[in-house]
């Protein structure tokens, strides 16, 4: 969320994230890093609504057959978010967001995709100290998707934790950009940084 108010907010973010998808039989560890850029309609500060997309280049681990795989594609997602008593030094900024994802990539086994769709929430109290903004609270994620293989052969995924927390530190460099760094823990692991600017 960008520090300064007006117009529309448009933000690069790299990110870098661990999670676990969920077959039937076992749960693969998803090692993601994410570029991409966002743009959100910034007047507003009730309701903004935005578009995000960009890169992805994914990691996954099985345990059990001692096999990594790697993957490349591309997310594309809307979301939306709403900041309560954004004049107050103390206030509040709930979000929610919808994201596509699609990668590819070859293994010993043959090529294979995967396509899955991640519904992600949080809520949290936001204090403002000058040109600092602190941000954390909780989320809330739902991922499902399948992994098709050039053998015909199918795999359903789900989430294998739901609800995560998140710390995040946005810092005013100028009167419209600012650099956002963020961390978080639970679902998701990891942590990404924003550099933005409004318009």
């Amino acid at each position: 969320m960008s520090p300064v108010g007006g117009g529309v907010d448009l933000a690069f973010r790299a990110e870098h994230l661990r999670s676990d998808h969920c077959y039937a039989a076992r749960c693969r560890e998803q090692r993601r890093k994410r570029v991409g850029f966002e743009l959100y309609e910034a007047a507003r500060v009730q309701v903004q609504p935005g578009l995000f997309g960009g890169w992805i280049r994914l990691r996954q681990d099985d345990p059990r057959d001692d096999v990594r795989l790697r993957f490349d594609g591309h997310y594309l997602g809307v979301g939306l978010r709403s900041h309560l008593f954004a004049s107050a030094p103390l206030s509040l900024l709930a979000s929610t967001s919808l994201t596509w994802y699609s990668v590819s990539g070859d293994a010993e086994a043959g090529e294979s995709e995967i396509e899955w769709l991640e519904l992600l929430g949080r809520f949290g109290p936001v204090v403002r100290l000058g040109d600092l903004w602190l941000h954390a609270g909780l989320s809330a994620l739902r991922s499902d998707g399948d992994q098709d293989w050039a053998d015909g052969a199918s795999e359903h995924f789900r989430e294998d934790r739901n609800y995560g927390g998140f710390a995040r530190l946005t810092v005013r460099v100028d009167e419209t950009g600012y650099v956002g760094f963020n961390l978080e823990g639970g679902a998701r692991e990891g942590f990404s940084v924003v550099m933005g600017r409004l318009f």
